[in-house]
């Protein structure tokens, strides 16, 4: 459930964080207006603590994993439309001039020039994130948004400390897994 949660919650966060880092990235963005508060948002979004998101869910959606992921991939939304705001503004410009050149427009400009420059980066950001992400789904299962963290929290109250131990122990050895294959996954991508 807690590695769901993270899978999803970050999927969804990505996805959202494509749009918005286009308007968020100063050689992209339409107007200066639009890139401002764009930026503004982002950091506001930026500023609430994932914590904050999952009390927020669990007040709007109840207990469990749905809340959980939600605000996972809201608090994803902020942190990932920056670094990938960041990954567009870096790419080489020249081949986007390039495109423009030819009389392509710019989606087709998008589309062939610039987001094959970005995407690996932006990939790996999202794989990189995505282990952030497992680590506070685990976190957010104490506040009633599902996962592992509801276990920890249940065996914490009932003084249970050698399942605490052996629940705490599994999550460092399946975070250090998921670290080991996340990184393999950057590697061939960058």
């Amino acid at each position: 459930e807690t590695l769901l949660m993270a899978v999803l919650g970050t999927t969804i966060g990505a996805i959202i964080s494509l749009p918005l880092s286009l308007l968020a990235a100063s050689n992209v963005s339409p107007h200066s207006v639009v890139y401002n508060i764009m930026r503004f948002l982002l950091n506001a979004n930026r500023a609430v603590p994932d914590i904050v998101f999952a009390l927020i869910m669990v007040a709007a959606l109840g207990l469990g994993p749905f809340a959980g992921t939600l605000a996972i991939a809201m608090a994803s939304v902020g942190s990932l439309s920056k670094v990938f705001a960041e990954v567009i503004e870096s790419v080489d410009p020249q081949p986007v001039t390039a495109m423009k050149a030819t009389g392509a427009g710019p989606l087709l400009s998008f589309r062939y020039a610039l987001l094959p420059q970005a995407l690996p980066v932006m990939a790996s950001y999202s794989i990189l994130y995505f282990e952030a992400n497992l680590r506070t789904a685990t976190i957010l299962g104490l506040v009633g948004a599902g996962g592992v963290g509801v276990i920890i929290h249940q065996y914490y109250n009932l003084f249970q400390y050698q399942k605490l131990m052996g629940a705490i122990i599994l999550i460092i050895l399946a975070v250090t897994m998921i670290d080991r294959l996340s990184d393999a996954i950057r590697k061939r991508l960058l």
